[in-house]
């Protein structure tokens, strides 16, 4: 399974354990045997990771629908509400008064250490500081 999807055989126990992709038989010598639709709810599980869906939400789309298009929908529907959330945050007075602090203390960037530490909570949150820093009223 692991060979035929690309996924380590860590990340499949993890997954096991989730819930998420689940063997049809496990021996008793810890052999796992999976079915056609095994690997075919692994493939959407893959997809839906890929495209930013934690593991969380993984499960609960799947459960949900068999349907993978209507799977992607729902994600779409929460990574819109995420992004009309941000943009409010950004403009926000509160991010306003905050980035123009920064500028006021450090300069116009993100310097390299403070954007490895930001990545640190999430790829791609050192960005959106230099996002936030470059709208910021100076």
């Amino acid at each position: 399974m692991a060979r035929a999807s690309g996924a380590s055989l860590a990340q499949l126990t993890a997954w096991e354990g989730s819930g998420l992709v689940v063997p049809d038989v496990v021996s008793d010598d810890g052999y796992r045997a999976y079915g056609p639709d095994d690997l075919v709810r692994l493939r959407r599980v893959l997809l839906l990771r890929a495209l930013g869906v934690p593991d969380d939400g993984i499960g609960a789309a799947l459960d949900r629908t068999d349907d993978l298009a209507t799977a992607l929908r729902m994600h779409l529907d929460v990574l819109e509400a995420m992004r009309e959330r941000l943009g409010r945050q950004v403009d926000g007075a509160a991010a306003q008064a905050l980035a123009a602090r920064h500028r006021g203390l450090t300069g116009p960037d993100v310097s390299p250490g403070v954007a490895d530490a930001l990545d640190r909570h999430g790829l791609g949150t050192a960005a959106y500081a230099r996002d936030a820093l470059a709208v910021a009223v100076g």
